[in-house]
């Protein structure tokens, strides 16, 4: 019998084994690819989960107060110097006192940080909008403030939220 017959009970030639070596390697690769990929698309779901709940909190927060500064009603817009020098949002008493307002981590309204959101930020723009086009900006006093919510987890955005506030609906109130 030559070397290369193989009899009865012979073994697997090296060109099967590496052959099978390939096939079960490119498997295994194609499989940790996909766990990476789930384990992934979990994460940022929960992240975009996460940030719903903290625009929606700051969203509420934010439809709670009247559309102008209730001691001035001046039509000013932006935060007071008395507004801000507390360093939190518990001297806010108007819709556009939140413009500019930012934390890093978010934050309770009296400045304490939320549990659990290190290398979050939520931020807040406000601006006048025209009422027959909230998407676009007003420089001056158009009786609708459009309030954008942005919640960023590291530099990407995770969560953002819109709200329009009238100064009619302080009169339903």
């Amino acid at each position: 019998m030559s070397a290369s017959t193989r009899g009865p009970g012979g073994g697997f030639s090296l060109i099967e084994v590496v052959v099978s070596v390939l096939i079960v390697g490119g498997l295994a690769v194609a499989v940790l690819n996909t766990i990476g990929a789930t384990a992934a698309v979990r994460r940022i779901d929960a992240d975009r989960a996460r940030g719903i709940s903290l625009a929606q909190d700051l969203v509420e927060e934010i439809a709670g107060e009247p559309y102008e500064d209730p001691s001035n009603g001046d039509g000013s817009f932006g935060s007071g110097a008395d507004e801000v020098a507390t360093g939190d949002r518990t001297a806010f008493d108007d819709v556009d006192d939140y413009d500019g307002w930012s934390a890093s981590p978010p934050e309770m309204r009296d400045g304490t940080a939320l549990a659990g959101f290190d290398g979050w930020r939520r931020t807040v723009a406000v601006r006048w909008s025209d009422p027959t086009d909230p998407d676009v900006d007003k420089v001056a006093e158009s009786g609708l403030k459009r309030v954008e919510v942005s919640v960023y987890h590291g530099s990407r955005l995770v969560s953002s939220m819109t709200m329009l506030r009238t100064a009619a609906m302080d009169e339903v109130r």
